[in-house]
């Protein structure tokens, strides 16, 4: 196949994958240049908003105290009305100005920044939902002898002993799909995670090295699809017991004791 293949099918799937690289390297630099940008722009709004509360503060204690010693009983509708603009006017004035030198720039930054943490914040729950769920089922081990005296739920294992240590989130992996109106093999990005039955194989696809090994044999060993196909929940389950069957044959083609016992589709980027 590789022979019959045209040189310029060949060059097109290679300058393909490069400026998918490229384009994706540019918008997570700028994703994180707007983040930093909201970042930077929600302490300055902070610090400046405690300087105006302490400020008010100040000038609504000055108030009290001119209150305290006024001279209530000669208080009619148009004094009332007086005072109360008084104390207003400035506060109105100054959110006013706020409202005024806020760029729209800024205020979308900040909005899809909030989106982007909310909804990664929902998936994040689903997943430790789920997991717990599963995880819940599972008995504690008893311990291996008792006494009378024992309180055995006190001496029991706990079920999540080590977990976090099992688990790990691997970014943005590229997977083939077809487009037949493109005439070529374009990918899209799945995030996902695994839960493994040690701690070691967590800490190996840790090191970088070993995560784009992972990444290669994900990509290589995944047939083709339409776009649609992992958008479906068959499509997922499938895609899921896919990337669970290569981790396991390459973690016992690199001699590695131990296996994947689950993993979770957390996003798919649809390019």
């Amino acid at each position: 196949v590789s022979k019959t293949t045209p040189r310029k099918v060949k060059d097109l799937i290679a300058n393909s994958r490069a400026k998918a690289v490229a384009k994706r390297k540019q918008l997570q630099q700028k994703l994180k240049a707007n983040i930093q940008q909201s970042k930077d722009w929600s302490k300055k709004k902070i610090s400046e908003t405690k300087q105006i509360v302490e400020s008010t503060k100040k000038k609504a204690i000055v108030k009290v105290n001119e209150a305290k010693g006024y001279d209530w009983k000669s208080l009619n509708a148009s004094k009332i009305i007086a005072i109360l603009t008084t104390l207003l006017t400035p506060l109105i004035s100054k959110a006013k100005l706020w409202t005024n030198s806020v760029k729209p720039s800024t205020i979308l930054g900040t909005t899809v920044t909030t989106m982007a943490i909310g909804l990664s914040s929902i998936t994040i729950y689903q997943q430790t939902q789920e997991i717990s769920e599963k995880v819940n089922k599972a008995a504690g081990r008893e311990p291996a002898s008792t006494s009378d005296t024992m309180n055995r739920e006190a001496w029991k294992r706990s079920q999540f002993r080590n977990f976090n240590d099992r688990v790990l989130k691997v970014s943005s992996v590229s997977m083939p799909i077809y487009i037949s109106n493109r005439k070529g093999m374009q990918s899209i990005k799945i995030d996902f995670t695994f839960v493994s039955s040690n701690r070691y194989i967590s800490k190996y696809f840790k090191k970088i090295e070993n995560e784009y090994t992972l990444r290669d044999r994900i990509n290589k060993t995944v047939e083709p699809v339409i776009p649609s196909f992992p958008m479906e929940p068959e499509g997922k389950r499938i895609l899921k017991v896919k990337i669970k069957s290569e981790m396991n044959k390459l973690l016992k083609d690199r001699g590695i004791e131990g296996k994947i016992d689950e993993v979770f589709i957390d996003s798919i980027l649809n390019g």
